[in-house]
């Protein structure tokens, strides 16, 4: 079983910007509710990067997901949505390996599509992406595209 899930660095990168954010723009409304005169920068902090680091913690556990290969199929779990789907093997219409050149290295993903649903994982962002790339090419080739 190959377990796929979002590397503790990616994780750890966007959640102190967002606590941060949020200790700030929380520091800022303090201070905007209990002070007479304010200076602007509180209110700027308070309406746009409170709300933004908001955001970005909401969507980080609403983004979060595992996938699995193994057992002739993939398993797509979000933990946080309470929500699990699986795709066999056969029901894979197509996936494919997209590989671009960066400045600072190559960007790959793997994308993998079935009926309506559509899973993606990078080697950036996740882990055992290696993995389960040689597990789609021995068990999906079939069905990669080029």
């Amino acid at each position: 079983m190959i377990v796929c899930k979002p590397k503790p660095a990616s994780l750890f990168s966007l959640g102190i910007f967002s606590i941060g954010g949020i200790a700030v723009g929380g520091f800022s409304f303090r201070i905007i509710l209990t002070q007479i005169n304010v200076p602007w920068y509180h209110y700027l902090a308070a309406l746009t990067l409170f709300p933004l680091a908001i955001v970005i913690f909401v969507r980080i556990f609403w983004t979060y997901k595992r996938v699995e290969f193994g057992r002739e199929m993939v398993s797509v779990s979000y933990p946080f949505r309470f929500f699990l789907f699986s795709i066999p093997l056969k029901e894979i219409k197509t996936w494919k390996e997209t590989r671009v050149k960066t400045k600072t290295g190559n960007y790959r993903e793997i994308d993998i599509i079935s009926g309506s649903r559509k899973v993606s994982i990078n080697l950036q962002e996740h882990s055992h992406y290696l993995e389960a790339l040689k597990y789609l090419e021995k068990k999906a080739a079939k069905t990669k595209v080029r």
